[in-house]
């Protein structure tokens, strides 16, 4: 019973190491290989000022934000507000801090659950 439970420990040990090595091993490719910019927001319209064209995005179009405030609230443009703010972290070099945050924290709860299953051996 207890060799049982201390392989149980070592397992969640290692799967932890393993996913933590992988995870922040994938954060620093990405970080490393991506590029910089993210891509651009779908235009909502563009105007033409001083001979340029100048895309304004969906997000900025005060027609949109009022026509989503008028179907679904106010509740609803916050909404839209975070969504594309969490968007952002999803492109580029930005995506290697979320790899490594979700890598560190599935790792941290292998790692509990090891320390756990080590107490059963404790006992």
């Amino acid at each position: 019973m207890q060799s049982s439970a201390f392989s149980t420990s070592r397992g969640w040990r290692g799967a932890g190491f393993l996913i933590l090595a992988i995870g922040w091993i994938a954060a620093l490719m990405v970080y490393l290989t991506a590029s910089e910019n993210a891509p651009p927001d779908p235009a909502a319209d563009y105007q033409l000022i001083n001979g340029q064209v100048l895309r304004l995005p969906l997000a900025a179009s005060k027609r949109e934000q009022m026509e989503l405030e008028r179907l679904g609230g106010s509740v609803s443009v916050r909404i839209v507000e975070f969504d594309s703010w969490i968007a952002t972290f999803l492109h580029g070099k930005r995506l290697a801090w979320p790899l490594a945050i979700v890598a560190a924290l599935l790792a941290a709860g292998c790692f509990y659950l090891a320390g756990l299953a080590a107490e059963d051996v404790a006992d």
